[in-house]
């Protein structure tokens, strides 16, 4: 904005960007109004009691004046160009009193206002992401919204912006999808079962009389090792050390 500083201009401004410290530094033959949230540092704190509709309270310094006023609901304004005036205006049939800047406010807001009401339904900014996400992902929603306004004007089809989104991604889509590649696994047909199912070892049954019993261990009997075991296997049917010979036997092929 340094081109545009000191040469007269009002920056409109909505409660996102408009602050006290921002209208102090741009104080520079460049003037500011918009909506202001009323907890942003540096605003004077207002009185806590309910307006009636139409009624103002307002705070002021030199170059600076802050103006709550009851609408539907309360209206905090931020303006370093307009008094504390009001202004009749007609609404429902009725005359009611609008602060100056409210008024200016408006009428130059119109065309941001719009800006947010067609993004509102296709904008991909969500409330839980990042702030610098959301910076990221505004960006992407007005570059979609300036792609739409240069469709409009050179092929003057007027679609609806939630259609044009949607030919935009499938052109995008389209042009640069590439071919998927299958994930390789590694071959489990030669794999015997023991390798890849699920294991556990479990004691050898008793006898019919009791007794407990015992099975030559697998592992130890490939070895030319004679070891009878209390444990086995049930999924494989074969006796195994508990340790280390049923480990071994699961993890090694052979």
């Amino acid at each position: 904005m340094e081109k545009y500083l000191n040469k007269g201009h009002t920056l409109y401004t909505d409660n996102w960007y408009a602050s006290p410290i921002l209208s102090m530094y741009l104080h520079k033959k460049t003037n500011t109004c918009g909506t202001v949230r009323c907890n942003r540092c540096g605003m004077p704190p207002f009185k806590k009691t309910k307006l009636k509709p139409g009624q103002t309270e307002s705070k002021h310094t030199g170059k600076m004046l802050a103006i709550k006023w009851m609408d539907q609901n309360e209206v905090h304004m931020l303006t370093t160009i307009h008094g504390d005036g009001q202004l009749p205006i007609q609404k429902h049939g009725k005359i009611t009193m609008k602060p100056k800047c409210v008024k200016e406010y408006n009428e130059n807001m119109g065309s941001v206002d719009k800006t947010d009401m067609l993004l509102s339904s296709v904008e991909c900014v969500r409330k839980t992401i990042k702030w610098y996400k959301k910076i990221f992902f505004h960006l992407i929603d007005l570059s979609l919204l300036n792609a739409y306004s240069s469709y409009k004007t050179v092929t003057g089809n007027h679609i609806p912006i939630a259609q044009f989104q949607m030919a935009l991604i499938r052109q995008i889509i389209e042009k640069f999808q590439t071919d998927r590649v299958p994930k390789s696994r590694p071959p489990t047909k030669d794999q015997p079962s023991k390798l890849i199912d699920r294991h556990f070892p479990s004691e050898v049954p008793a006898t019919q009389s009791g007794r407990l019993a015992r099975r030559r261990c697998q592992l130890c009997k490939k070895n030319n090792k004679r070891t009878n075991t209390r444990y086995m296997c049930t999924e494989c049917d074969v006796g195994l050390c508990a340790a280390p010979c049923f480990n071994i036997y699961h993890t090694i092929k052979c």
